[in-house]
């Protein structure tokens, strides 16, 4: 499980959460239920609001005074005017309504509060320029919605953008519908936030994550902006987010930047649970257009791809560690990793787009599958897959790299643990490759077709047939005339070995060596820095072509 920070009582309900999430893919609520009802029960007694009628207070700057602009019924509490409000106590049968059609802002200051309407949302706000929701500190508060009503009624539902902020804490639960609903923008800027929703656990126009500790168990979407024209964006700039969704984890219908904070995602049980065709989109997060993560870090346990863009994904600087059912990393036009450290744990396939580059960075794939693969629906011509800078060390069930077109590597440290079958190369490809700088390290063959798969500006490949079996955890070493060029620990057993570097000159011959003790220390992968061993076995030279 990757959810190894959630600790606390956050942490304590989030797992069990989790531990009813895995029983089936689309949550159902008797398995929630005693979560639920746990979680419900300490706000309660926290906020001791079962002993207090519910009060409004209007606050000015000269202090706290009746509120005039609240009218009450036997349905619901209205406030009618822009203005700060506190809120205590226990409103049973009836609704928080916010109803302001002059000009200004609505700032709900929860202190303490229990909502639960006999019908429709705990909160609604049908009119006012803008709603801030502050959790008093040290406040525990609860807005939910009743699943007797016969409809989908959302925790919150809002007209007007919505911020939430404070240092308390709040529980907001639709057993049937949305948690937090807003037509407008919606901000998390601070505070304690638990939502527990029948279907999207927050749902806006767009959405923005700023601040505060955020626990999401929705049995769709976790966090889902949804306007489609002008919005649909959602930025996750701060705080921290514990998401289990039976669909996706944040989905944006225009785009999704990630620039800080920590994220954890389980997504439809996570990476092997199983799952269909018909099943409902389960991504981690997904984009409709452009996503980027340039900071913060993400941990996600996806049933589908853990990060998904329509159109481009970026990544840079930022630390992402992912298990997919399907792709870890999926673009339908444009993917790049530019930055920062990137670590699949288990995927089909690991990375791919039709344009698929790694600029720099550290990125590790363990895949079922390709690691790396160029493919998607362009024309052969436009598909490639290129490598300019990083750390990157793939070990792959079928292909460590696999191009429907061709394959550019100019730099960058390369290492292929892959494929698990002997006779298949470590890259594969349809079109030409072409390596002209970087190092190259292949637990198998290069390429097949040596002749013929490089164009004539490639450097020299070094190319090794054992004709033995060479047991996992051998030191495998290539020393020339000018001394050791590479130093590697096999991860399994290998047959054959390949490298290139920009030094290897072609019809010279070097020196291939096994075992000893390496001279220098063990980076990610494998590879040794300085290359060099003391006591090796010399195995005979071979001769770069």
């Amino acid at each position: 499980m990757l959810f190894t920070g959630a600790t606390g009582r956050r942490g304590r309900l989030l797992m069990a959460l989790l531990a009813t999430t895995w029983a089936s893919a689309l949550l159902t609520w008797a398995a929630a239920d005693g979560a639920a009802a746990g979680a419900e029960a300490a706000l309660a007694a926290a906020a001791g609001s079962a002993a207090v009628a519910f009060q409004v207070t209007a606050e000015t700057d000269g202090g706290a005074a009746a509120a005039p602009a609240v009218t009450r019924s036997d349905r619901a509490v209205t406030i009618t005017a822009p203005g700060t409000y506190r809120l205590r106590g226990l409103l049973d049968g009836a609704a928080l309504v916010v109803d302001s059609r002059v000009p200004g802002a609505v700032r709900l200051v929860l202190d303490g509060v229990r909502v639960q309407p006999a019908a429709g949302p705990a909160l609604e706000v049908r009119a006012a320029d803008a709603v801030l929701l502050e959790l008093a500190p040290g406040s525990f508060n609860s807005l939910l919605a009743p699943d007797h009503d016969g409809a989908a009624s959302p925790a919150v539902r809002s007209a007007a953008p919505l911020r939430l902020r404070g240092g308390g804490h709040l529980l907001a639960m639709a057993r049937r519908g949305h948690g937090l609903e807003s037509a407008a923008r919606l901000a998390f800027e601070g505070g304690v936030v638990t939502l527990i929703a029948g279907r999207d656990g927050a749902r806006a126009a767009s959405l923005d994550v700023h601040a505060g500790d955020v626990t999401v168990f929705a049995a769709e979407s976790a966090l889902h902006a949804t306007a489609t024209v002008g919005a649909g964006d959602v930025g996750l700039h701060g705080g921290r987010l514990d998401l289990v969704a039976g669909g996706d984890g944040v989905r944006a219908a225009g785009s999704l930047l990630m620039t800080g904070g920590e994220v954890r995602v389980v997504t439809g049980g996570g990476h092997a649970a199983p799952v269909s065709d018909d099943d409902p989109s389960r991504k981690g997060l997904a984009a409709e257009r452009r996503l980027e993560v340039t900071g913060g870090r993400a941990e996600v346990d996806a049933a589908d791809d853990a990060l998904h863009a329509r159109e481009a994904l970026r990544v840079a600087g930022c630390r992402l560690t992912l298990a997919s059912g399907d792709d870890a990393l999926h673009a339908d036009l444009d993917l790049e990793v530019a930055g920062g450290e990137v670590r699949v744990l288990a995927a089909e396939e690991g990375l791919e787009a039709p344009r698929l580059t790694v600029s720099g960075g550290t990125l590790v794939v363990e895949a079922r599958g390709d690691a790396l693969n160029a493919a998607g629906d362009l024309p052969q011509e436009q598909l490639l897959l290129t490598i300019r800078g990083g750390h990157v060390v793939l070990a792959a069930g079928s292909d460590a790299v696999d191009s429907n077109g061709s394959v550019l590597v100019t730099g960058g440290v390369l290492l292929l643990n892959g494929p698990a079958a002997v006779l298949k190369p470590a890259i594969d490809r349809d079109r030409e490759v072409r390596i002209t700088g970087g190092s190259v390290v292949a637990a198998a063959a290069l390429v097949l077709d040596r002749d013929t798969a490089f164009d004539d500006r490639s450097q020299p490949v070094l190319y090794v047939d054992f004709h033995w079996r060479v047991e996992a955890g051998t030191l495998v070493s290539v020393s020339g005339p000018d001394g050791f060029l590479v130093t590697y620990r096999a991860p399994r057993p290998l047959w054959t070995f390949s490298f290139t570097a920009p030094g290897l000159v072609a019809g010279q011959a070097y020196e291939v060596w096994l075992g000893g003790t390496p001279v220098g220390a063990e980076l990610e992968g494998g590879l040794f820095a300085p290359a060099g061993v003391e006591g090796g076995n010399p195995r005979g030279a071979r001769r770069a072509r």
